[in-house]
């Protein structure tokens, strides 16, 4: 869902290699039984969904607004202790 990735705090285009780094990060982690969380954002213009815009998220088929070219922020591991 991601098509530019936050590097250094400067915005870049995301290519192939950097899914097989996610990949590996997502790998070391898991395999030490932690989660690893990704996080990206968004900007939605005001002027195209005002405070007033009735957001649809009942289905991923029929939400009323973008949900690509979101911007990768980064990853984060968290200890997932046993139950």
């Amino acid at each position: 869902m991601c098509s530019h990735v936050l590097c250094d705090g400067k915005e870049e285009q995301k290519e192939e290699n950097w899914n097989k780094k996610f990949e590996e990060v997502n790998q070391t982690f898991g395999k030490k039984g932690q989660r690893v969380l990704g996080f990206a954002k968004f900007h939605l213009p005001k002027s195209e969904f005002p405070e007033s815009f009735q957001f649809n998220m009942k289905s991923a088929d029929q939400m009323n607004f973008p949900m690509d070219q979101f911007r990768f922020c980064g990853l984060i591991s968290l200890i997932d202790p046993p139950k």
